[in-house]
């Protein structure tokens, strides 16, 4: 049995193994694939053939010495380096046997037995590297799982921070479509609060002015009604001063003297009119800050009679 061929199946299968061709590298994956085919066909026509044990060996080393060259010069090939380093021994001591096989058997019988123990440790130089490399392989993969989940719980985190993210979002969308609503609200509030204000300044002022007319309108009455009889009685005396006689005459001076009386009436209401009037004046004129001594009686009098014509204003 051709050793070479076993060692062949060996690597053609870890390369197949390692690289996980069948999925990453379907190209090589197929020259793999057919390499370990023909290395199993060669290893079964060595166990028959006995004259095949001349050539099928130098097959086997072609083989083994192309895939050591491909691990080198093709980056794909990188995982399987150390694998190719592990081996390389044990396939270098086989090169050597069968050269010095072929080119001085007296010399490869002489050393037959070192060759044998060159490839025994070659072996187990072989085993332990394989084992060394298996176990940094399972705690690379380890590293790997482990690098994959912190990416796995990255992803998470972010997902999550996304969505968190997207909440406050959306909360502070609704926390400021509450502002704005509660300050327009609050805008209208203000501003009906204004127009009631208004409204009741208007209404205060029109039972005010309501009361105040009615105030000059008494007088004014009363002015009115005493110059309307006046000016009657002034013809009357007129027409009696006309007779000449002494009754009339007496009668115009008795009617001259009522007209004097409803002139002093007219005076008086016509005061009170002005009276009122000129406090209106002194109420609507503008205030500075400026302070001015104040009568406190007048002050008494002028809240009195407001009050007293706001009162009547609402009684009617």
């Amino acid at each position: 049995m051709n050793f070479d061929l076993i060692i062949l199946i060996i690597v053609f299968s870890y390369f197949r193994s390692i690289l996980k061709s069948k999925i990453l590298l379907p190209k090589i994956d197929k020259f793999l694939l057919i390499g370990l085919g023909l290395s199993i066909v060669l290893l079964i026509i060595s166990t028959y053939s006995f004259y095949s044990n001349y050539v099928i060996p130098w097959i086997a080393h072609t083989m083994l010495g192309g895939l050591i060259y491909l691990s080198f010069a093709k980056v794909e090939f990188k995982p399987v380096k150390p694998f190719i380093y592990s081996i390389t021994p044990l396939v270098i001591v086989n090169f050597l046997e069968d050269v010095t096989k072929i080119i001085n058997s007296n010399f490869h019988s002489e050393w037959e037995k070192y060759f044998g123990i060159a490839a025994f440790f070659s072996f187990i130089w072989f085993i332990a590297m394989l084992l060394i490399y298996r176990k940094q392989r399972k705690a690379i993969e380890r590293e790997q799982l482990k690098a994959i989940e912190r990416e796995k719980e990255f992803q998470q985190s972010e997902l999550l921070k996304a969505k968190l993210e997207i909440q406050v979002a959306e909360r502070t969308a609704e926390l400021r479509k509450q502002k704005e609503e509660l300050q327009n609200t609050l805008n209208e509030l203000k501003s009906t609060q204004a127009q009631l204000i208004q409204s009741e300044k208007m209404a205060s002022l029109g039972e005010l002015t309501a009361g105040i007319a009615h105030e000059i309108q008494n007088p004014l009455n009363f002015v009115n009604n005493f110059a309307e009889v006046s000016n009657e009685m002034i013809d009357e005396a007129n027409q009696e001063l006309a007779v000449g006689t002494e009754a009339s005459v007496m009668l115009a001076k008795e009617i001259l003297t009522d007209i004097q009386q409803n002139l002093e009436k007219i005076t008086h209401h016509g005061k009170r009119a002005g009276d009122i009037v000129k406090g209106m004046l002194q109420h609507s004129r503008t205030s500075s800050s400026q302070k001015e001594p104040t009568d406190i009686n007048a002050l008494a009098d002028e809240y009195l009679r407001l009050s007293y014509h706001g009162l009547r204003a609402k009684d009617k």
